[in-house]
């Protein structure tokens, strides 16, 4: 979900701890302080999966693109985070 469009879809995201992650930190954490401002419960990928996958070998993308590369993805249940 893009961060610019996070305020006004927050009825869409699940319940409970979200992980934010964007490709390299800056629109996660925008997300991530827009979400505690709002009472959720949020974790940070810190660095970004550019980060994330660099240091864990997974390659640049690491997968298929979702279409969601310039957005912030809120997700319930991520490893690896800062709170």
């Amino acid at each position: 979900m893009p961060v610019d469009e996070l305020r006004s879809r927050l009825d869409e995201l699940p319940a409970g701890e979200l992980v934010v992650t964007c490709q390299v930190g800056l629109r996660g954490h925008v997300g991530a302080r827009l979400l505690i401002q709002v009472g959720r419960s949020v974790r940070n990928l810190d660095g970004g999966y550019a980060t994330w996958s660099a240091v864990n070998g997974a390659g640049e993308r690491g997968g298929a693109d979702d279409g969601e590369s310039r957005g912030t993805r809120a997700e319930a249940g991520a490893p690896d985070v800062a709170e």
